[in-house]
């Protein structure tokens, strides 16, 4: 069981280890960012990001694996490390959300034409508005808050009451 434990935690190391090369990357890149065009920007973003996500889950299920194996008395500062590392790739890959938030809506551009139709004509009957419920994952909530900023707060047609 020893040899298993430590086992668990080399490979957890070793995972470790390479998500701290990548948040370092991440934060190269990011110091160096008007370098590149926004294609680059986003891909290298959106490549990061996915594999920050599967060290991520490839992290929870070594770390549940060795608290299924660790002593009690090692138990409480185990799940405080493993805590502060989960942490700290949770605001790197919220880091990784907002600038690519920040690059979609640089890189759309505005239309030329915006017609707008008088406040005063009759309302249409409309299908209703379904948005992705916020489940509380850090990660998801720029998408959710995108998502409910265009279609319901910035959105005129929508009378402050039915926001």
């Amino acid at each position: 069981m020893a040899e298993r434990l430590t086992h668990e935690r080399r490979v957890r190391g070793g995972h470790r280890d390479s998500v701290k090369k990548m948040v370092s990357e991440l934060e190269e890149f990011l110091a160096s960012i008007e370098e590149h065009d926004s294609l680059t920007v986003s891909a290298r973003l959106n490549q990061l990001k996915r594999s920050m996500e599967e060290k991520l889950e490839t992290i929870i299920t070594l770390d549940a694996a060795i608290l299924a194996l660790i002593e009690e008395d090692e138990l409480a500062r185990a799940i405080e490390e493993a805590d502060a590392f989960k942490a700290s790739m949770y605001m790197a890959l919220a880091m990784i959300t907002e600038k690519l938030a920040v690059e979609s809506s640089a890189g759309a551009s505005p239309p030329a034409v915006t017609p707008r139709v008088s406040s005063s004509s009759s309302q249409a009957k409309l299908p209703k508005l379904t948005l992705r419920p916020f489940n509380g994952d850090v990660t998801q909530w720029l998408t959710f808050w995108d998502s409910f900023k265009s279609a319901v707060h910035e959105n005129d047609a929508i009378s402050d009451i039915d926001k």
